[in-house]
């Protein structure tokens, strides 16, 4: 541990040297604080569409195949095509798999990496965020 010279950072009685303390941000420059990290300063509501619209008729039991997955799908898709600027997906697991599929007829995968030919829903301003380690997002 010496070889990470605490007598640098700080002072006798263990606390940070007021020089380094002073390098902290102050007021919304710090991260809990900017209105880009702070969950409600920049919201703004969502135009959402009547849930109603994309209820199923399901008839009889077992009258009907419908996915609930797939027309969550389709429900998102309109809130995509409603909110250009203020509404992304964010999910654990690959979209399609998930039968979310509908929302790529309105956006793609945000992608900042080469994009090649073969390369499907990937874009550099889309706005399904596929984040595939459950670890991350357990954290």
């Amino acid at each position: 541990m010496r070889s990470h010279q605490p007598d640098d950072l700080f002072d006798e009685q263990g606390r940070l040297k007021p020089e380094l303390q002073a390098l902290a941000p102050q007021g919304d420059k710090r991260m809990g604080a900017s209105p880009y990290a702070n969950g409600g300063l920049l919201r703004r509501e969502l135009d959402t569409p009547d849930i109603a619209e994309f209820a199923f008729d399901t008839g009889e039991p077992g009258s009907q195949m419908e996915q609930a997955t797939e027309q969550l799908g389709r429900y998102l898709r309109v809130l995509f095509e409603r909110n250009h600027d203020n509404f992304r997906l964010f999910g654990p697991d690959e979209t399609a798999s998930n039968r979310l599929t509908p929302v790529f007829d309105a956006t793609s995968r945000t992608w900042l990496e080469a994009i090649e030919p073969y390369d499907e829903q990937l874009a550099r301003d889309g706005r399904v965020m596929e984040i595939l380690s459950e670890h991350e997002c357990q954290g």
